[in-house]
This record gives structure tokens, sequence and C-alpha cells, in this order.
């Protein structure tokens, strides 16, 4: 059986009890924090609470949010919570999937925030892409 659990990182304390306050009111799956010093795991071996002392260069300006095993609604409550508790910049959030599991934690988090980067640069030129379709 998988284990509905949601993972963050670069959170403070502070935002981290909110959120888990949060998480037992509206019945969700616990949270596991992934502490900088573990971007050298898979992240199936954090979703089990493998820990690790290794010094990394994950940045630490960045919060990511990592939903394991939700079903859409408890998804969208969870991103719904989590977004209502913290204040600035928007964490990236992303579900756990069966190819990204096996991955370290520091690889997924380059893949985000590759993708996070190109929608940027890329989602005016997609949004008027979208709108010449309408017009046609």
């Amino acid at each position: 059986m998988v284990k509905k659990q949601i993972l963050l990182y670069g959170f403070n304390s502070k935002e981290v009890d909110q959120i888990r306050i949060s998480l037992i009111q509206n019945r969700l799956p616990l949270c596991t924090v992934i502490d900088a010093n573990m971007g050298n795991l898979k992240v199936g071996d954090i979703l089990f609470g493998a820990k690790s002392n290794d010094e990394q260069n994950l940045p630490n300006n960045e919060r990511v949010v990592l939903l394991n095993a939700l079903d859409s609604n408890e998804m969208n409550k969870a991103i719904f919570q989590i977004r209502s508790k913290i204040k600035g910049r928007l964490p990236l959030f992303a579900m756990i999937t069966e190819h990204n599991v096996k991955w370290e934690f520091k690889n997924l988090l380059d893949e985000l925030l590759k993708e996070r980067k190109y929608f940027q640069e890329n989602g005016s030129a997609m949004k008027e892409h979208e709108e010449e379709g309408k017009n046609e």
C-alpha cells in the first residue's frame, strides 16, 4: 500500500507548524520536512524516513511541496491549506510519481526550477497562442 504523505522543503519552523496544524484539522496526510542536507537522498527513501548528514548546496530561498498518493480532493485541499498559511513567494508544488520517486531530491528540485523558469519565460507566448486560436 502506498503511503499518503506530504513532503515540505524550505519552510521555516513557524510555517511548518502552521501547515501541520491545518493538515491535521482538515484530516489530510501528515507532512515530513526535507532538510537541506537531504538533497542526495532519493525521494522514495525520504518518504520512508531516511535521513542524511551530507553537506548539500541546495537553494535555501526555495520552497517545495511534494504530494504523494493523494487523491484529487485531498490534493486540492492540501494545496489550498498550504497556500493559505504562507506569505511571500508561492512554493513549487509537484506530485510524486513512479518516475521521480527514484530521483535524488536535489535533481527533482533542479527539474522543478527549470520547469518554473520555462513557464515564466514562455507563459505569455503560450497565452498569446491560445488567444489566437480562439479568434480563428
